[in-house]
Formats: C-alpha cells, sequence, structure tokens
C-alpha cells in the first residue's frame, strides 16, 4: 500500500485517520470510518487550465488518457506526483469533480508553503504532465448509499468544499437513482465570502434544484449579509431531521472534530456519518 511521505495511520473506534508528523508535509489530513485505500494504478495526467476560484485557492483542471484505466468516486482524493521543476514531494488534494467528466477531472488547490501547493499556484501551466493515483474511503455513491435514503446532509469547512462539491454534484446527477430522497442540505462556511470556492456554482444548482437546500456561511466578514459565526450545533439541529438521512462532514480538525463529537451526542449514529479533515 502506498504511504504518503510524512504520513501515519491509526485505528481509532473502527476508523483510520491519517495525519502528519509534521506540518505541512501533505496538504491533507485523511480520515473517515473505514480504511484509505490508495489504488495501485498511478497515471499520467495534462494540466489543460489554471484558473483562480478565490484569492488563495486555484482550480487544476486536469486530463488522463481516456483508456488509462484510472477511475475514482465522488469525493476521492488524488495523490499528486510533479517529479519536476524541483518538486519531489507529493501533494495530496480531493477531486471537485464527479467520475462521469473522465477523462477530464479538477482539483483546487489552496496555497500554502508547501511545495506542492506552491508549485499549483506559480508554476503549474497548461501543457506540463504530473503524475496521479487516486484513493480514499471518504466517497458517496448513489448506488451504495442511495437506498431508502431521505436526507443527504454535506457540510463543509474551507477547502473542505472540494470533496463535498463533488458529491453533492454526484448526488444531483444520479438523482433517478436515489428515488427516496426528499431533501439535500449544504451547509458551507469560509473565513469570508470572498474565500468560498464554488459559491457562483452552488448557487447557481441551488437555483434550479429545488430539493437542494444551501446556507453559506463566514466567520470573519462583517460585511456578509448572510450566516455568520462558526457552525455549531444549536444551528445544526435545525437541519438535521431524525429519518433515513446520511451526513457527510469534511473541513479543519478543529471544526471537524467538535462536530463529530457533538453530532455523536446528538444521537446520530456513526453509520450515518462520513468525515474527513483537512490541515
Amino acid at each position: 500500500m502506498f504511504m504518503p511521505h510524512g504520513s501515519c495511520r491509526w485505528r481509532a473506534w473502527g476508523a483510520y485517520r491519517c495525519f502528519h508528523r509534521s506540518k505541512p508535509l501533505l496538504d491533507h489530513a485523511k480520515s473517515g470510518n473505514s480504511p484509505e485505500v490508495p489504488q495501485e494504478l498511478l497515471v499520467p495526467a495534462q494540466i489543460l487550465a489554471v484558473r483562480n476560484l478565490t484569492p488563495k485557492i486555484k482550480e487544476l483542471k486536469l486530463q488522463v488518457e481516456e483508456h488509462s484505466g484510472f477511475t475514482f468516486k465522488a469525493g476521492n482524493w488524488v495523490d499528486f506526483f510533479i517529479d519536476q521543476d524541483g518538486v519531489s514531494k507529493v501533494g495530496g488534494y480531493s477531486m471537485s469533480s464527479i467520475p462521469s467528466s473522465l477523462p477530464e477531472l479538477r482539483l483546487a488547490v489552496k496555497t500554502s508553503r508547501h511545495p506542492p501547493a506552491q508549485w499549483c499556484h506559480t508554476l503549474a501551466q497548461p501543457g506540463k504532465w504530473v503524475k496521479l493515483k487516486a484513493g480514499g474511503s471518504f466517497y458517496f455513491d448513489a448506488y451504495e448509499h442511495g437506498r431508502h435514503l431521505k436526507h443527504l446532509i454535506f457540510i463543509a469547512g474551507g477547502i473542505g468544499i472540494n470533496p463535498i462539491f463533488s458529491m453533492l454534484q454526484e448526488a444531483l446527477h444520479d438523482q433517478h437513482e436515489l428515488r427516496s430522497l426528499e431533501r439535500i442540505t449544504l451547509l458551507y462556511s469560509a473565513s469570508t465570502a470572498d474565500e468560498m470556492a464554488y459559491r457562483t456554482d452552488l448557487m447557481a444548482l441551488a437555483a434550479t434544484h429545488p430539493l437542494l437546500d444551501l446556507e453559506l456561511r463566514v466567520t470573519r466578514d462583517e460585511t456578509w449579509l448572510g450566516a455568520r459565526g462558526r457552525l455549531n450545533m444549536e444551528q445544526l439541529r435545525r437541519h438535521l431531521g431524525e429519518d433515513k438521512r446520511l451526513v457527510y462532514l469534511c473541513g479543519p480538525p478543529a471544526m471537524t472534530d467538535q462536530l463529530v463529537e457533538d453530532l455523536q451526542r446528538e444521537g446520530l449514529a456513526m453509520s450515518d456519518l462520513r468525515y474527513e479533515k483537512w490541515w
């Protein structure tokens, strides 16, 4: 099994969590309800486009060879091998696109001191080649998770929107398979409105899909006219409901740890909760 540089895995209440020995070695900390499973397949991918999503987040659009065998599930991550421009460390980023978009895929990368993130923000350009290896146990699959599901709840903080946006798109794309689904809730918080990646896309989806309830929240922007302040259990409780629900949560460690603890205390079964933490 491939182990990214500087990572470790340990078992905690039936889940594998991956933390870093020092920060930042990778751009992500993977965790969930079952072991993280990277594919063995390492495939070349060409950068097609690079664009600014926010002042601190760039999106890379890539393309793998059509018959490369590369596959993933909505919400999965890729290990990102650069091996050029003096960058040998491996990055780790969730995909924001969905499997049906292959051979094209998209990643959103937040700026940091980690060399792969710096490369994505300064040296990545159309025409360059990298290598990708997909993996992860954090995903949504309509065929696997959708039977009898009535309420799908997504909670994202900061760059944690990356896999959540992928899973939301997948749920809407495969809505015909979710025959019992009555409601999708997305609660997305960022420090400021300018740092909300995919905000325009999310608002467009909410405008065209009546079952999608979207709440955008900021924690440090006094000019924002929508929800403000950190998401807590009191605010979350009114969105939960009680019957046939599935909750996906992805965000910074402090936010994720607190909400997982609160949701368990509220009585949400671990079988109804999927989570992943990102630095």
